[in-house]
């Protein structure tokens, strides 16, 4: 490879790269537990408990006691909560405090591929989520590694698990309860005592281009868009001028678990983006 073609490999390199979201990382607390939490896909139990996100579209909890760590997720983004219902959402866990995954629990698993569209309609202002298809809320999948296969579970019968999603107007919610020590009754759990810290991923998916739907007043014909015009011009996809597809959702958060006393209200810190 001459010295020409290696420039123009890199180049392409670093554009690909420039173009791909790195997770976004910061850190926070987990509360104690001092009240019942229900996972029921409301946010009754969470007032007071929830902050905003850092750089996100979104808001979340941590509370834990002895025995389990409780997690809050709720966004009113339309292009969030479409993620979320159509691609599915992993929640990934590194017991040492760090962002390695682990181990991940995929819930909701998604639309199947060839019905993962992104919910456009035809309103300017994000997804139409009235006429998406029913999501299904009755499996949840646990990656552990690249190498091993996706373990599919049916939520009921999760042990020790309990997880809930609930789209409603202008909102999603999510709970997660998953154990904090791993026993033979719970063999699914964080893997770290109370305590100490442990670092929570979400990630969604970003859309496949190629399943996005053409709107009214597109380029005929499937065309491509004008020289120069992307995800931000008219034409691409056919949604209108500025429209820029979002990607998805990827985020850390290492949160140091509670040991079960009274504490203060959860501390945010940005560490970078």
């Amino acid at each position: 490879m001459n010295s020409i073609s290696k420039k123009i490999v890199l180049l392409a390199l670093a554009l690909m790269l420039a173009g791909c979201r790195t997770f976004n990382t910061f850190s926070t607390e987990s509360r104690p537990l001092d009240h019942q939490v229900i996972v029921d896909g409301k946010t009754d139990d969470w007032r007071g408990d929830l902050f905003v996100a850092e750089g996100e579209r979104i808001e979340l909890g941590f509370l834990n006691d002895r025995e389990n760590l409780y997690i809050c997720l709720l966004t009113t983004d339309n292009f969030v909560r479409a993620q979320i219902l159509t691609q599915g959402l992993t929640v990934w866990f590194d017991p040492k405090g760090k962002t390695d995954k682990v181990f991940g629990i995929k819930f909701p698993v998604g639309l199947p591929p060839g019905e993962r569209k992104m919910p456009l309609g035809d309103n300017p202002e994000g997804p139409d989520l009235e006429n998406l298809p029913k999501v299904p809320m009755t499996e949840m999948e646990i990656i552990r590694s690249e190498k091993e296969p996706v373990q599919k579970l049916n939520v009921a019968e999760a042990q020790g698990i309990e997880v809930k999603v609930v789209p409603s107007s202008g909102l999603i919610v999510y709970e997660l309860k998953i154990p904090l020590v791993k026993t033979e009754q719970h063999p699914i759990a964080v893997g770290v005592e109370p305590g100490k810290t442990v670092g929570i991923g979400f990630e969604t998916p970003k859309f496949d281009l190629s399943q996005m739907p053409r709107r009214r007043g597109g380029i005929p014909g499937g065309g491509r868009p004008p020289m120069g015009g992307g995800a931000g011009q008219e034409g691409m996809g056919g949604y209108g001028r500025g429209f820029q597809l979002p990607e998805g959702l990827k985020m850390w958060a290492i949160v140091s678990l509670a040991q079960g006393q009274s504490g203060r209200q959860p501390e945010l810190l940005f560490l970078s983006h």
